[in-house]
Formats: C-alpha cells, structure tokens, sequence
C-alpha cells in the first residue's frame, strides 16, 4: 500500500469512526432527554414563567416529551438561520437597510411570542441601532437624513420633560419608550434612501400584516373547535384577559391578537395594511398577476382578521377610507357614488325610528359608548381645572378618572392635552399635520403616477390610524412613530433620491 492510498484510507476511516461517535453521543443526549424528560419539563416550565413571563398552556404540560418537542426544533431553526446566514452575508451585508427595515417590523408582529418579562422589540432595537452606528461612525461619507420639521419632535420631547414634574417614576420609565420611539422614527428616515428599498418596504409591510392575519385567523379557528386560547393568555395580563374575548351569535370568540401581544397591536397593523392595500390595488400600482393576485388574496384575509379584533370603530375607519380612496380615484363619478351611498342610507335607516322607538337603549347606552362617553367627560373636566398647561405627567392620564379599571380617557387628543397639557398638545398636532402637509405637498409636485399613488395610500392609511387613535388610549407608541418614520421615509425616496456620499439633509 502506497503512502497516498494509507493516508486516503486512514481518512475515510477516520471520517467514519468521528460519524459514529457524534451519532452515538446525539444517540446519548436524546436518550438523556427521554429518561429525564419530567425534570427537564418542570425545569423549563419554570424557566419560562419566572424569567421569560411565558406560562406553558395546561394543554401542553399533560403532554410527555414536551422539552423534547420545544428544544428540538428551536435547535434545528438555529442551523436553519446559521445556514441562510453563512449562505446570504454578501447579500445581507449589500442590502443592510432592507434587512434592518425588515427586522424592526417583524419584531413587532412577533412580539406576544417572548412573553411579558422579555420584549424582542428591544432587543432588535439595540442590534439594529448599534450596527447603524457603526455603519455610520465608518463611513466618513454617510450623511444623517433629517429636516428642520423634526425639530418639532424636540418641542414635543420637552413638553414630556415639564409634564414629568407632575407624574412619578411611572413617567420616567416611559421615558425610555419615548427615546426608543423617536430613535426608531429616525432610523426608519435614514434607512430608506431610494425607491427600491421604499418599495421593498411596503411590500414587506403587507406581507408581515398579511401573515398575522393568518396567524390571527388560526388563532380563531383552534379558539372555536377547541376551547384553547393560542397564544393569548399565557401573554397577557390577568387583569386585560377579560377584554380579549367577544360574545358574539356564535358564542364567545377571542379578539385576535396573533403573536403581537394584544389584539389592539394587530389591529393597528391590519387598518393601515388595508388602507394602503386597497389603493395600491386601485391604483394598479403592482401589475404583475402574481403580486395582484397575492394583494387581493392578503386584502381578503387581512378583512377578517381585522373583523375578528373586534374593533368596531376601526372597522367603521377602515369602510369610510375605501369609499373616500374611491372617490378620489374616480372623482368624475362622485356624483353617482353618493347617490349611490346616500341610497344605501336609506335602506339601512328604513326601519331606525321604529327600532329606535322601542328599543332605543339599542342604540344609544351600550355600555362601552356609555363608559367611554364619561371617560371623555372626566378627562376634559380634568384638563381645564388641574394642569392645563404642562399636564398630569406621562402615563398619568389615567388620574383624573375614577374609572374601577384604571382606564384613562379613550381619545387621542383629550388624552394628550391630560398628560403633556397645551404644549404638548400642540407639539403633538403640527408634528402630524407637519407630515400630512408633506405628504400632500409631494404628492402634487410628483410626475410619476405610480409613485404619487403610493403616496396617496400611505396619506390616507395615516389619516385612518389617526382616526382610530380618537377611539383609544394611545398617543405615545413605538408602532405610531416607526410608522410615522416609515411614511415619511417612502416620500422622501420617492421624491428625491438620497444617496450616502451627497449632503442628505432633507427639504423642508
């Protein structure tokens, strides 16, 4: 045997003998698994619920092997992801903005996931902001997209400072919400710097509201046939469990929140995907066959799942911003679709003032409108007579309701004017209508008819989520400023390209 054969043999042989004894402790590991299965289970049960926040459903825990089925496939998805990375970095390192663009958005969707304890937003936050920054502190030529109307963030971020002296410490921990937020909103401005990466946007933004619909549908289905909450109640708090459920005529149906968190959360997500979606379709902005067909097929999907939240009113948004995205787009045809709207009125108030006569509780004391109504009430009474100025102090508009559950005013305006007083309210509105007027000033000044009606949709998708934050106690949120980001990011692409070396400072 020559010396080349005796090394070829040594190696395949060699190569064999490290196969074996790798199977052979693969072989001892699972059998490991399997004789202490019912330590490993209560161990990771416990693991789970005092350091994660995640409660293992009573369905899972009668389950053997239950370590075994979550490990398993988590280590085989880690390979999975180690393998598409080690495949894709030139990709992923030439595309980085369409890669942390896409990050930051899915965290969102999949944020119910981690529990209460642990919030994966955060996480993909400080990657994302800590690889920009090094993206930017190397590259001598990167210049920090910003306009003088972002200043008015800096005007808003003050009237939080003053309203602090009247909240606690409940203000400045959401303080560091509010630093997250605004530094989200720039980095969705300085991410998306040319039309293609604004257009890769977008359609990641469909495709991610798309899969939590079908996620959220699930969810309703296995709720309905089964009796198990999917990923619900283990994430939510006990005291918000009640309202995630709805009686209905077929019984009582969660308000699907998918792995967002809270059914709120989705529907945010849904209102503005459906929005932009059906303008895009309007518009006949993707013309190939597959990207129409999937948009008509997401629009279908995203409809009931965002009926399956409940959330009437932002249902309501969602109907009136069609028919206004209607009349925009065929304005030579208002006249017939109001006759058209004012005729459908007619049929569906027929019968009102008689219902009404008989049972007008029917229609004007449901109780949520009721406990709403005087939410509103105490919440202006306590704007005009405690802090008008400076208000009540962040997350602490809830202190002048007397409400049992701790609600706060469910208005976007009234809750501002509460917690941040007439500064903040005033920052808070010509930030936005700061936005909106570019959007509209873009939008006429654009040639290209594609582009102007990807715009559109996006102006009118923010309108409709400002709609529905009338309904809701929200005005301070990551979602709303990373949106906001995103929106304004899409019509300064659109509008002119940003290129790294140039001086890309914005138009104002």
């Amino acid at each position: 045997m020559t010396k080349d054969s005796f090394s070829i043999a040594f190696s395949k042989t060699t190569s064999k003998l490290t196969n074996l004894f790798l199977l052979g402790l693969l072989g001892l590991f699972v059998a490991a698994q399997i004789v202490f299965s019912p330590i490993i289970d209560n161990f990771f049960e416990s693991f789970l619920k005092s350091y994660v926040g995640i409660e293992v459903p009573n369905e899972l825990k009668r389950l053997p092997f239950k370590s075994i089925l979550m490990i398993w496939p988590a280590i085989l998805s880690v390979f999975i992801f180690i393998k598409f990375i080690k495949a894709n970095m030139t990709w992923l390192i030439d595309n980085k903005e369409k890669v942390f663009v896409a990050s930051l958005l899915l965290s969102y969707h999949l944020v119910g996931l981690t529990g209460r304890k642990v919030d994966i937003t955060d996480f993909v936050f400080l990657v994302v902001l800590f690889l920009w920054l090094i993206y930017i502190f190397t590259n001598k030529h990167y210049k920090i997209i910003w306009s003088y109307w972002h200043l008015l963030l800096l005007v808003l971020l003050l009237s939080i400072l003053l309203s602090i002296v009247n909240g606690d410490y409940m203000s400045l921990v959401f303080l560091l919400r509010v630093f997250k937020a605004f530094t989200v909103f720039f980095i969705m401005v300085n991410m998306i710097r040319d039309r293609e990466t604004a257009i890769f946007s977008l359609k990641i933004y469909l495709s991610l509201a798309t899969f939590s619909a079908v996620i959220g549908i699930f969810q309703e289905i296995i709720f309905f046939y089964s009796g198990i909450s999917f990923f619900v109640a283990p994430f939510i708090q006990e005291a918000n469990l009640g309202y995630m459920y709805e009686s209905t005529f077929l019984g009582v149906l969660i308000r699907v929140p998918a792995f967002t968190g809270w059914y709120l959360n989705l529907d945010f997500f849904l209102v503005t995907a459906l929005v932009t979606g059906v303008n895009l379709m309007l518009y006949s902005v993707f013309t190939g066959k597959k990207e129409r067909l999937f948009l008509l097929i997401a629009l279908f999907l995203m409809s009931i799942c965002l009926n399956l939240t409940f959330s009437f009113g932002s249902v309501l948004v969602v109907i009136l911003a069609v028919i206004v995205s209607i009349f925009i787009r065929w304005r030579s045809l208002t006249f017939y679709f109001i006759t058209i709207f004012l005729f459908g009125l007619l049929l569906t108030f027929s019968g009102f003032i008689t219902d009404f006569v008989e049972e007008p509780k029917k229609y004007i004391a449901a109780q949520d409108v009721a406990l709403r109504m005087d939410l509103l009430r105490q919440g202006i009474t306590g704007f005009i007579n405690q802090h008008p100025f400076i208000g009540n102090g962040l997350m602490r508009g809830g202190k002048y309701i007397s409400d049992v559950d701790g609600w706060a005013v469910h208005n976007n305006i009234v809750l501002i004017a509460d917690e941040l007083g007439l500064l903040g309210l005033f920052a808070y509105a010509a930030l936005f209508f700061a936005a909106i007027s570019r959007q509209v000033v873009s939008i006429l000044k654009l040639k290209n008819e594609k582009d102007k009606a990807v715009l559109l949709s996006s102006l009118i998708a923010l309108i409709s989520l400002m709609t529905v934050l009338q309904f809701q106690s929200l005005y301070l949120n990551v979602f709303l400023f990373m949106y906001l980001g995103l929106v304004d990011a899409i019509r300064g692409a659109l509008s002119y390209q940003v290129p790294l070396e140039s001086n890309a400072k914005s138009k104002t």
